[in-house]
């Protein structure tokens, strides 16, 4: 009988696939189109994003390198960006291959090649972002600098490449496994893998976009009040929490009057106020996403009035320098030419305030001006002379003017050079020579130039002491020289007036008498009485129709209490009234007055913030 032989040689070849032989081709073709979506987004990163200038950044890596080893992560974004679209280009070129052999599963000698290439997606980025301490860093690029595209989507393209590259390769294992799906389906899973690139890359886009760390508010354009000419009720007050404390005391942000009122810095940004009513008008702050003030901040002092109190312009950490319509808010200008010239200024306090023409910069070789509305470079001019050298150059700025004081000397003579400037060109308006004395008195000899609010004075001990005092830049040539006192509080620039300060000797202890004098004959007009303590600057102001000044009540009666406003008529030096002060009862460490559109706003800093009281006019 003969007996029938079964021939089960292919039994396992001719088996239906399963699921999980099904799942590899998908998951390859899923990985192919993460891989090709990331190539695209790396590409984007290192070429199109947005990006910023990083200037050496280095961190610690220590915990992975050793103790001394610093690691440079200002090229991380350029790094993982280039890296990620070469690798992604080798895992394509992988991806291909396997569609060549998926046939008969060979690739014909080039399995060595296609070896090295999944190599490279599979480690390139984990190597990368060990050496760069990426946790570390990229919180370090975060939180130093404003946002920007290039870090994270370079970060989530390096990303989508090795997930893709990590599918791609199972299927490369086994190219055979490719013909168990029809190609329509394995392109639909591709588009799939495209889709979830482009949605990784929508989020990165958005994650990199630095105006979600701005919040700018903007107002509409109204009439500008004018400066009250006395002292009214008091409208409002404004507390204002101190910006850090410290074992030197509080620090507060800066004001400066503009707009329809004022202009009040923070560490987040600026924040304008309607005189009148003291409600915020227009801010521009910088916050992270819970609130808080981000890194690149606010530079404390930076702050500036310009064009007559149009424009501001202050200056941010990595930002650089931003100016604003003092009214509505908007941007007018980042950096310009002002921004670019004024880096050379370490310390933004040497800037001089803003004056109604022009933005000026004082260098060794000369001032340069700018248009405050377009930071564009204006003018440049030279002062200086074989004997008076610019770098022996004192220079006060006020609202009104720019005012210089050149220092000169020869091999037998020293002496001083007080001067004006046009701040529309540049030009000099006038100069005049003040204190010339010999060589022999250089060590004992000084001139000191101090401002007010509008105006300078200039005084001298030698050969004979004396001073003058200018309200206008054209007084520079014909101001009289008066005896000296100690100070000039403020300067009326519409009249001859000028509110002075002189130390009273008294049989016990002296006292500082307040009184206003005419500028152009030195004469007294009047004494302010009930007036005992030194006022600095910033302490009184010369109104149309009244002298106000902040005051400390103890320096009167002894009571306990501290500043408070008082006002005097400008007729006769009468007192008019006395008003309390916002903070003054916590003690103020600080205290001054600013006169600004619409309203007379005090300030008293106390430990733990800035208390401001606006007042109406008289």
């Amino acid at each position: 009988m003969a007996v029938e032989v079964e021939n089960n040689e292919n039994t396992a070849d001719t088996k239906p696939a399963g699921w999980r032989d099904r799942a590899v081709p998908i998951a390859g073709a899923l990985g192919t189109g993460l891989v090709a979506g990331g190539t695209l987004l790396a590409l984007y990163s290192r070429y199109f994003a947005t990006t910023w200038p990083l200037d050496d950044d280095r961190i610690s890596g220590g915990r992975v390198f050793g103790d001394k080893e610093w690691i440079d992560i200002s090229r991380l974004p350029g790094t993982f960006g280039t890296a990620a679209w070469v690798v992604g280009l080798l895992v394509l070129a992988v991806a291909a291959a396997v569609v060549w052999a998926s046939r008969d599963g060979d690739y014909d000698g080039w399995g060595p090649a296609v070896a090295l290439a999944g190599a490279a997606g599979l480690f390139t980025f984990p190597f990368l972002a060990v050496k760069y301490v990426l946790p570390t860093a990229y919180r370090e690029l975060r939180t130093e600098h404003p946002w920007f595209a290039a870090l994270p989507t370079a970060i989530a393209a390096g990303i989508l490449v090795t997930l893709g590259s990590v599918l791609v390769l199972r299927l490369a294992w086994e190219p055979a496994k490719l013909e168990l799906l029809p190609r329509r389906m394995l392109a639909l899973t591709a588009a799939v893998g495209l889709l979830v690139s482009g949605a990784v890359a929508f989020v990165a886009g958005a994650t990199g976009d630095d105006r979600r760390n701005v919040d700018h508010l903007t107002a509409t354009r109204s009439e500008t009040p004018t400066v009250p000419a006395g002292l009214g009720a008091e409208q409002y007050r404004i507390s204002l929490p101190a910006q850090a404390t410290g074992w030197n005391g509080a620090t507060y942000g800066d004001i400066v009057p503009a707009g329809n009122g004022f202009v009040v810095s923070s560490s987040a940004g600026l924040t304008a106020y309607d005189g009148r009513t003291g409600a915020p008008r227009w801010h521009y702050l910088r916050k992270t996403g819970d609130g808080r003030p981000d890194s690149v901040g606010y530079i404390s002092k930076s702050l500036r009035a310009a064009a007559g109190g149009t424009v501001v312009i202050a200056e941010w950490s990595e930002l650089g320098w931003y100016a604003f319509d003092a009214v509505t808010g908007e941007i007018l200008w980042k950096n310009s030419d002002f921004g670019a010239h004024a880096v050379d200024y370490e310390d933004p306090t040497r800037i001089p305030r803003a004056d109604t023409a022009a933005l000026i910069l004082f260098f060794e070789d000369g001032l340069q001006g700018y248009d405050p509305r377009t930071g564009k470079h204006l003018w440049t001019t030279t002062t200086a002379t074989s004997d008076c050298l610019q770098g022996r150059t004192s220079m006060l700025d006020t609202d009104t003017a720019i005012y210089l004081l050149l220092h000169c000397r020869n091999r037998s003579e020293i002496w001083s050079v007080a001067m004006t400037l046009d701040t529309t060109n540049g030009a000099v308006l006038g100069s005049r020579e003040v204190a010339r004395t010999t060589i022999a008195d250089k060590d004992s000899r000084y001139v000191h130039l101090a401002s007010s609010a509008v105006g300078v004075s200039i005084a001298w001990n030698k050969p004979a002491a004396g001073m003058i005092v200018l309200g206008r830049p054209d007084e520079v040539t014909s101001a009289p020289v008066l005896d000296r006192f100690d100070a000039i509080v403020a300067i009326d620039p519409g009249n001859t007036d000028a509110l002075a300060q002189d130390w009273v000797r008294g049989a016990d202890e002296g006292y500082h008498r307040l009184f206003v004098l005419d500028r152009h004959t030195g004469a007294e007009r009047y004494e302010l009485p009930g007036t005992q303590d030194y006022v600095g600057k910033g302490e009184a102001a010369l109104l149309e129709t009244e002298i106000v000044l902040v005051d400390y009540a103890l320096s009167r009666d002894q009571r306990k209490g501290g500043f408070e406003l008082r006002s005097w008529s400008r007729t006769d030096g009468q007192p008019i009234r006395t008003l309390p002060i916002a903070g003054a009862e916590k003690d103020c460490g600080s205290a001054g007055l600013i006169p600004a559109p619409g309203t007379l706003l005090t300030y008293c800093g106390t430990a733990d913030s800035l208390e401001l009281t606006g007042f109406a006019a008289g």
